[in-house]
């Protein structure tokens, strides 16, 4: 333990030492513990959120990595990752016992705070870990549109939420998460409030915050559009490139791609330039639209965030931007 008594704290070594030991302790009395009525109450009332949890940390460690996109199709449903017959049942139980217990020191730190007159206020962050129980692979990421501090605004990388089918349930995932937290809490810290109302909203491809959208918002039709005499959109919509016999290749067409293309030139000293200037060059070249075509609706456009910035909008001549009303 001496090892990690430093001036910088080592997580991932602090973390292993801590559950090895967790693990040694729950070895040793798991059978009082898991057949306890405090157990079993605890067990019953949080079976909703724990078994998934305990089921995911188990699949996290199996994969060695919580990005559930590289799991693949699991073989078997969460209540047989989770089953009392399951070769790895002591494995899920761990990982009951640890909440138990991070349950039973939360809730008497609460306890002795409010018998003082102190009173405890959670953080309830507008976003979850894109890899965590809470999420399975999405197409979105969350960040902020640009501004004064930066040009091309900020990518958060945690997705963001389906409203439209929350709303099916009554949005229970919300209200069981609030309701869990005022076991411990009688007040929360809402960071971002605003993303309940409206969020940037960013294709998985992207790595900056520039090319997105809010959700929710309205977009134009291409119908629409036409009326206005605008029809030329493939021009609109795809990267903007002077020389027009030059097109993106599909292995670096998104910033994500283009990001992993540098990178194994890297790998194969096969770059002669500077990383950061071509990626930013080419970066600057995907994002020369004017209109961003709706992932979800190949007629429907949003405008490009600052589009009158770019060279794709400059370039345009009344005839190519307004031809069908100009005739």
């Amino acid at each position: 333990m001496k090892e990690l008594d430093g001036k910088h704290v080592d997580y991932e070594a602090t973390m292993a030492t801590k559950l090895s030991i967790a693990k040694k302790i729950f070895d040793l009395e798991k059978d009082s513990i898991l057949n306890s009525t405090s157990f079993k109450k605890f067990l019953l009332e949080n079976e909703e959120w724990l078994k998934p949890y305990a089921a995911f940390c188990f699949l996290h460690d199996f994969f060695e990595t919580s990005d559930h996109r590289q799991w693949g199709t699991l073989p078997h449903s969460l209540e047989k990752l989770v089953s009392s017959e399951s070769s790895h049942y002591d494995i899920i139980c761990f990982h009951y016992y640890i909440q138990y217990h991070l349950h039973l020191q939360l809730s008497e730190a609460a306890l002795y705070a409010k018998e003082k007159g102190v009173v405890l206020k959670g953080d309830l962050p507008i976003g979850v870990d894109r890899n965590s129980v809470n999420t399975w692979p999405g197409v979105t990421s969350t960040g902020a549109p640009p501004d004064y501090f930066d040009k091309n605004g900020q990518n958060w990388g945690f997705p963001t939420y389906n409203w439209e089918k929350m709303s099916k349930d009554n949005y229970a995932w919300w209200r069981a998460h609030l309701s869990q937290m005022a076991n411990y809490f009688t007040a929360y810290r809402i960071d971002h409030i605003l993303g309940f109302f409206r969020i940037w909203e960013l294709p998985e491809h992207a790595t900056t915050g520039l090319v997105g959208k809010f959700r929710p918002s309205i977009p134009l039709s291409q119908e629409e559009l036409e009326k206005k005499g605008i029809w030329d959109f493939d021009r609109l919509s795809k990267p903007y490139i002077l020389q027009e016999f030059l097109q993106f290749k599909d292995d670096c067409n998104t910033e994500k791609k283009v990001v992993a293309k540098l990178k194994s030139l890297i790998e194969k000293s096969l770059l002669l330039e500077s990383e950061d200037k071509l990626r930013r060059g080419l970066f600057d070249l995907l994002q020369n639209v004017v209109l961003i075509r709706d992932p979800e609706d190949a007629t429907s456009f949003y405008p490009r965030f600052n589009l009158e910035d770019t060279s794709s909008f400059k370039d345009l001549d009344e005839h190519r931007l307004f031809g069908a009303k100009m005739s």
